[in-house]
């Protein structure tokens, strides 16, 4: 709490002391302060008697945000979200658009009214991209900041560093050509592919994480499909798991081409195909411009595995 004299000298002025901004408020948007502390304050600041007060005065500190945690979330998701600024006071109000596609829930005041804690409910068909956000707080309302609402975009290589003495990893997003001879396959998390059945060919392991229209990562939970287009499938098109990526995690994708026990690839026994992806978010299905192109399999008695984006 501080107050600063705008005169050196005794004033019959009545504007002897003003607000800097560090009072802390305990009311709803504002400050009761006693005649006691005034004086206090008063005589601190070299004023040589007490201004004349015979009852409590109010300050009014107005709502400001200066930031909203976390600053993004995931259409069809529900968002725990904290509001920072000050003069938030006891009961705070949150304001959204009308029309955003954003429902705000469980409101409460935080840290001595420098926080909002509350619940976003993002709708699947909410508008992407950013929303104002405000508070209001004893009658008067902040500033705005935004929150993004993030719609999937595209898929990127992900970086998994290699554990020593571990997993090998996917180094920027793929790991090393892996040629098991009756042995498992395993994927970037060390589990095994194929429920214990030991094969011979060749696999090699990607990283993705999934973004948004503006490029940041999407970090709430979601299902992705693979589905593709064969150039040369020979055994037909390509199987796939959907996977449901919980919060904060990464896509992988195993690539293997391999025949049972010991009994390798012959040459030729290859695929050449397009690889997309569908994500699934509630009852919404979205399409990311990400088209990957793939070969594995044992071209001209060499094994080998190759992705290539192909679109962005």
């Amino acid at each position: 709490m501080a107050f600063t004299n705008t005169s050196t000298t005794r004033s019959s002025n009545t504007t002897v002391a003003r607000y800097d901004g560090a009072i802390v408020c305990n009311a709803v948007g504002s400050a009761t302060i006693s005649a006691e502390t005034y004086q206090r304050y008063f005589r601190d600041y070299a004023c040589s008697q007490p201004y004349p007060l015979t009852a409590s005065s109010t300050l009014t500190n107005n709502p400001s945000v200066s930031s909203i945690t976390p600053a993004r979330g995931l259409i069809g998701n529900t968002i725990q979200i904290t509001i920072n600024g000050d003069g938030f006071g006891a009961t705070p109000k949150v304001n959204v658009p009308a029309n955003g596609g954003i429902t705000v829930s469980a409101v409460s005041a935080a840290n001595g009214g420098t926080q909002v804690k509350a619940t976003f409910a993002i709708a699947e068909d909410a508008t992407g991209g950013n929303i104002a956000i405000s508070v209001t707080a004893g009658g008067k309302t902040s500033n705005s900041k935004n929150f993004f609402v993030q719609i999937p975009s595209k898929l990127v290589r992900f970086n998994v560093p290699a554990v020593p003495n571990g997993l090998p990893g996917a180094p920027n997003g793929v790991g090393p050509l892996q040629t098991p001879v009756n042995a498992v396959a395993k994927d970037l998390s060390g589990r095994d592919l194929l429920n214990g059945q030991r094969v011979c060919g060749v696999y090699r392991n990607y990283a993705f994480v999934l973004v948004d229209q503006e490029g940041q990562r999407i970090l709430q939970p979601f299902r992705i499909e693979e589905n593709f287009s064969c150039f040369e499938c020979p055994n037909g098109v390509p199987t796939f798991e959907p996977s449901d990526i919980p919060a904060s995690g990464v896509i992988s994708d195993t690539q293997l081409r391999a025949r049972p026990g010991s009994n390798c690839l012959p040459d030729g026994d290859r695929e050449r195909f397009l690889q997309g992806f569908t994500v699934v978010i509630g009852s919404k299905r979205f399409e990311p411009s990400t088209i990957v192109s793939i070969e594995r399999g044992n071209f001209d008695g060499g094994l080998r595995v190759d992705s290539e984006i192909i679109a962005p």
